[in-house]
């Protein structure tokens, strides 16, 4: 592994959930939503574990029932953990504070986000490995695809607007008025409602084919 003293952690949900891409069920059938939900956390996993980066965890909101995922896990020795806290502020600083016990530095990554990959991971653990304090991957609606740290910073966690348009801006004042450094990756998209459904069909053809036939 090129960066040992790292982790990755990934935050997701059981695929089976009932509350898995509730935002797209104006336009999808639960069956189709839980598809895409299942493919795309697919994705994303093989992208952290199949770039042999460092350690990588995954954060379940639930405990998931799908005996092929949690095969996978065991498989490739992916650590599970479930999450704990009342917002997602609280369950952010959990999952940093648990995973720092055993590592230098840490990124969260969701599994909503298409352009994920090896790469940006990698600068973005690079980063890091280059003592800087916090590394943001910046989303298109306002928000962030990845947060890594060195250090827990619970400030940037707390009485933050989440699901709005303000949680970037909002979290990079934070840094500054901490005095941390950090570094901003290129700026990414995810997928939360229909015009970014949408997007995803238009550009990658494969969730097309995901959702028709399901």
């Amino acid at each position: 592994m090129k960066y040992p003293q790292g982790r990755i952690i990934l935050f997701a949900k059981s695929p089976s959930a009932d509350d898995v891409k509730t935002r797209l069920r104006t336009v999808l059938t639960p069956r189709q939503a839980t598809a895409l939900y299942h493919t795309m956390l697919m994705q994303t996993l093989a992208c952290a574990v199949v770039s042999d980066l460092c350690p990588v965890e995954i954060h379940w909101s639930q405990q998931p029932t799908d005996d092929d995922l949690l095969q996978y896990c065991q498989q490739h020795q992916i650590s599970s953990y479930l999450q704990q806290g009342d917002d997602l502020g609280q369950r952010l600083t959990f999952a940093l504070q648990s995973a720092l016990q055993h590592s230098d530095y840490a990124i969260v990554i969701g599994t909503d986000c298409p352009l994920m990959s090896a790469d940006y991971l990698t600068m973005a653990l690079t980063a890091l490995a280059k003592k800087t304090n916090v590394v943001i991957g910046p989303a298109e609606d306002g928000g962030y695809v990845l947060i890594g740290m060195d250090q827990v910073y619970a400030d940037l966690f707390t009485n933050i607007p989440w699901s709005t348009d303000q949680v970037l801006v909002t979290t990079q004042q934070r840094i500054a008025d901490l005095h941390l450094s950090s570094h901003n990756l290129t700026m990414l998209w995810d997928v939360d409602d229909p015009k970014d459904l949408l997007r995803l069909t238009k550009e990658y053809a494969q969730y097309s084919q995901i959702i028709k036939i399901h």
